[in-house]
């Protein structure tokens, strides 16, 4: 039998072909590297300036926060806004509004559901490429009451990243250092002067600051608005009859469908017909 393959051949073709897959590692791992998962990156668009992916103060100190999970009548918009609202240190007022981000980011990914993790005690390799790898996919879902759980650590980092940023930006315009200043009801201010300067006034330049790497939240001993009974921020435009909800939506050409069932049970599934109409639709 001819050799079909040398030693040396065998060897070269190995070395190609792992140095080949190292390579591919080594570029998948650097991309990955690059997928913002903790979303507190902000920058300051149009007249309002976007702190990080669940926060957006405008120019008139008006608060909106995104929370990334369908609101279903469980009231998630409301306690999820409520995590942000502590950390940024104003209450859940008529200032604060909740909306479903328009816009994919890997922040909003549901990878603790995949994981079966709480983010706070994630960690390791795993966690960090599955993380990347859903947060790239787009991978989000509202379901198993895990909304709260897998949004309870992210956003009130977010908040908290965000306050902190708006004092930097505080202590700059006031010209002061930042341990000089405090930060309540939308404001940062400084005690001993009585000078201040809200949210709206800073957060174009606190937008642009560098987040914090490591951020303190608040004890629970300091908390204002998480624990209290808060009111519900879906409830007054229910109430006016102005969210569109997927009954209410309608398409141009949109065709509606419903089930039309066997008589009876002993029906064989392949007694079903097809029948055409004249406008091309069909039912079996």
């Amino acid at each position: 039998m001819p050799n079909l393959l040398s030693r040396r051949s065998f060897l070269l073709t190995g070395a190609a072909v792992g140095g080949t897959a190292l390579v591919a590692a080594v570029g998948g791992i650097g991309y990955l590297s690059t997928v913002d998962v903790g979303g507190l990156t902000g920058r300051a668009d149009g007249e309002h300036a976007v702190l990080n992916a669940f926060l957006v103060i405008h120019d008139d100190g008006r608060i909106v926060v995104q929370v990334p999970r369908a609101e279903m009548g469980q009231g998630i918009h409301t306690g999820l806004a409520m995590l942000v609202a502590e950390e940024l240190d104003v209450p859940l007022d008529n200032r604060v509004s909740v909306v479903f981000p328009t816009e994919p980011h890997p922040a909003y990914s549901t990878w603790t559901n995949v994981l079966q993790v709480r983010p706070e005690e994630a960690s390791g390799p795993v966690v960090w490429m599955a993380r990347r790898v859903l947060g790239r996919l787009g991978f989000i879902n509202t379901g198993a009451s895990g909304s709260t759980m897998a949004m309870w650590h992210p956003m009130r980092v977010a908040g908290a990243s965000a306050r902190h940023m708006l004092m930097q930006a505080g202590a700059t315009r006031l010209a002061v250092p930042i341990g000089e200043l405090t930060t309540g009801d939308g404001f940062v201010r400084q005690a001993s002067s009585g000078r201040s300067l809200s949210y709206g006034e800073l957060a174009r330049d606190a937008a642009v600051l560098t987040p914090p790497d490591d951020i303190m939240l608040k004890p629970s001993d300091q908390w204002r608005v998480i624990g209290r009974s808060q009111p519900r921020v879906d409830l007054p435009a229910k109430v006016r009859g102005e969210p569109v909800f997927g009954m209410d939506v309608r398409l141009p050409g949109m065709l509606f469908a419903a089930i039309r069932h066997a008589r009876r049970s002993s029906v064989p599934k392949s007694s079903a017909s097809v029948t055409r109409r004249p406008s091309g639709t069909k039912s079996a």
